[in-house]
């Protein structure tokens, strides 16, 4: 009896697993992964069922487009949802996900408190905000992350990314901040060493580099995938 009123609770409890995230330092890269990126204070708090009702006044648009001054924005009250628990009369760097004014944001966007935000963290929005003749971005940790083009707060043209020990991660275009065309992934050093050591004869012989294996291509239309094909799994 008290293992199925155990599993009564985990199933109809709104919070039954942690929340779980990995953490991406700040860039150029995490910026253009949002929908919509604000610095903005916060002027209002309420509980709405299981989640905070936050109203933000935005002081400058990051990326995206904003017609109002001010907007709601949702996150969860539990941390184990991933919930954002926000301070009022505090400003903050948001990263923002919906459109048509229905805002949420969580605890693995990496939103900062603007006070406590470093300086390689500002000035890394501060890049972003400009057209760039340098094409190269790295994150706030000063690790490299990725060659190409901002142009008018969007990702243009060929673009390349890079794991965090300095291999391919990915490469393609894009156009006006949406991918398209031919997109390939790589796997990092590690794991394109191990996956090296359970290739066949046939398939190390199309391999071009064995520490940087291409491993997925895909097809993107408009930020869509509309196929793919996985090289090795």
């Amino acid at each position: 009896m008290r293992i199925l009123s155990l599993i009564s609770m985990l199933l109809f409890s709104g919070y039954a697993m942690a929340c779980s995230c990995f953490y991406t330092p700040m860039s150029a890269k995490k910026i253009m992964q949002s929908d919509l990126m604000i610095e903005g204070k916060v002027i209002g708090k309420v509980e709405d069922g299981y989640n905070y009702k936050y109203t933000v006044r935005v002081k400058d648009v990051i990326k995206g487009k904003i017609p109002v001054k001010t907007i709601t924005v949702m996150s969860a009250i539990s941390s184990a949802a991933c919930g954002v628990n926000l301070r009022p009369n505090e400003v903050y760097y948001l990263y923002i996900y919906g459109k048509g004014g229905s805002y949420s944001t969580n605890l693995c966007s990496n939103n900062q408190m603007k006070s406590a935000s470093s300086k390689r963290y500002k000035n890394i929005i501060r890049q972003f905000k400009k057209d760039k003749k340098n094409t190269i971005w790295s994150d706030e940790q000063c690790q490299l992350v990725g060659e190409g083009r901002i142009i008018n707060e969007s990702a243009e043209g060929s673009w390349k990314f890079y794991h965090p020990d300095g291999s391919m991660e990915s490469e393609g275009m894009y156009k006006n901040g949406q991918k398209v065309g031919m997109w390939k992934e790589y796997q990092n050093r590690k794991y394109s060493m191990e996956l090296w050591a359970r290739l066949t004869d046939e398939q190390k012989a199309i391999v071009k580099n064995k520490e940087n294996i291409l491993v997925r291509i895909l097809n993107y239309a408009d930020g869509n995938i509309e196929n793919s094909e996985i090289l090795f799994d």
